[in-house]
């Protein structure tokens, strides 16, 4: 009876380290099934090799102007849509710029106004030195006609006087051998030949 109290008593005190060690086992089993289940739904994004190819949609942005960046609004590997800013680049180049073109266009403008008053102011002389060049043409006009009627009553005398005497005026000869001019008239260049 010894024997089998002893036994009893063993079995006893057995009894609660295997239910102890059977529930610690279930424990570690669940938690050891729930953490290879969040393992699995984290992980099944993600593909894990040495030699592998993924597939995905990259897309080259250019901007359509060079310039520097003066800053980026998104992070690597992050998803855009369509029309979102990414990146900002300096203006301040393309403001200078325009600027100079805006001032080369005042310039311009300017010149313009310049040449139209100079027209204007040149028309005006030309008009002036038409009106007088005309005025000198009638002028030489007159002058020719008061000496081509000069000469004609320069040969009406020759025709009928004659050499040098007393009150007679002395003979011009003209270049070029024509007749002797009286009177002292002298229409055309030539030389005092009889005194």
């Amino acid at each position: 009876m010894a024997n089998e109290t002893l036994i009893d008593d063993k079995a006893k005190t057995q009894q609660p380290r295997k239910r102890a060690a059977k529930l610690i086992g279930i424990g570690l089993g669940v938690i050891a099934a729930v953490a290879g289940g969040l393992y699995y739904l984290h992980s099944r994004n993600y593909e894990s090799t040495d030699n592998a190819f993924i597939e995905g949609d990259v897309i080259q942005v250019s901007p359509r102007v060079a310039g520097q960046m003066v800053r980026v609004y998104v992070q690597d590997n992050q998803h855009v849509n369509a029309g979102d800013l990414i990146a900002e680049i300096d203006a301040r180049d393309y403001a200078a710029r325009a600027a100079e073109a805006s001032a080369r266009l005042a310039d311009t403008s300017a010149r313009a106004d310049g040449a139209k008053s100079n027209l204007a102011l040149t028309s005006t002389v030309t008009n002036a030195v038409l009106i007088q060049t005309g005025a000198a043409v009638d002028g030489a006009q007159d002058q020719v006609q008061i000496l081509q009627t000069r000469r004609a009553g320069c040969r009406g005398d020759s025709r009928s006087g004659g050499g040098h005497g007393p009150g007679r005026s002395p003979a011009i000869r003209r270049p070029g051998g024509s007749q002797p001019c009286r009177r002292g008239c002298r229409p055309l260049p030539g030389t005092v030949c009889e005194r």
